[in-house]
């Protein structure tokens, strides 16, 4: 179950991550940094909206997938 978490917490991770690079290199209509401004609270909102709901629905994926396997 620990092995779930965690893989699913990790790519979780890894999809926020590149939403964020993805948004910081297009930047449209300068809503993430202008200048020298950075809005980290809207890089931070962007960042949990995915991490949450895919380290969410991998790790229930996994668990799903681990009850059939046993039985």
């Amino acid at each position: 179950m620990k092995s779930i978490l965690v893989v699913s917490s990790v790519l979780g991770f890894i999809v926020a991550s590149l939403m964020v690079y993805t948004a910081w290199q297009h930047n449209p209509q300068e809503e993430f940094r202008s200048g020298k401004a950075v809005n980290w609270s809207h890089l931070l909102s962007l960042w949990l909206s995915w991490f949450l709901p895919v380290s969410f629905l991998l790790s229930i994926v996994g668990v799903a997938f681990r009850k059939l396997r046993v039985n």
